[in-house]
């Protein structure tokens, strides 16, 4: 993926997965493969997946909020950065989503305290 490889980061996830699928940090490599190959439905197949396998991680709720997000779907990006938020309170790349997610859906209010502590305190 850092080669710019995407599809061939995808299949060597894909062998990961098969080989161990409660290893969340590489469902969420597949997942970043397939979204940038445009394979959107797999990209969150294997983001839900990632969330299964470490309900713990961050990243993994943030991913389906950017997923949403790219879908135009912004109140269940919110609800995924949000949950991101949750497993770790200071993600920085979830508060960025749920403050872009919140401004989009006119509640800049909710969204301005969050901007001003990212920008604070980036991560």
């Amino acid at each position: 993926m850092l080669e710019g490889r995407p599809d061939e980061a995808a299949r060597l996830a894909q062998q990961a997965t098969t080989a161990d699928p409660s290893h969340a940090q590489v469902w969420g490599l597949a997942g970043a493969s397939l979204a940038s190959l445009g394979r959107t439905e797999e990209a969150k197949r294997a983001f839900e997946s990632g969330v299964r396998a470490n309900p713990r991680d961050p990243s993994a709720y943030a991913n389906m909020g950017l997923v949403a997000l790219g879908a135009g779907k912004t109140s269940e990006a919110a609800r995924w950065f949000a949950e991101s938020l949750i497993a770790d309170p200071s993600y920085g790349p979830a508060r960025e989503g749920l403050a872009i997610a919140l401004d989009a859906l006119g509640e800049n209010g909710r969204a301005f305290p969050i901007w001003r502590r990212t920008l604070r305190h980036p991560v």
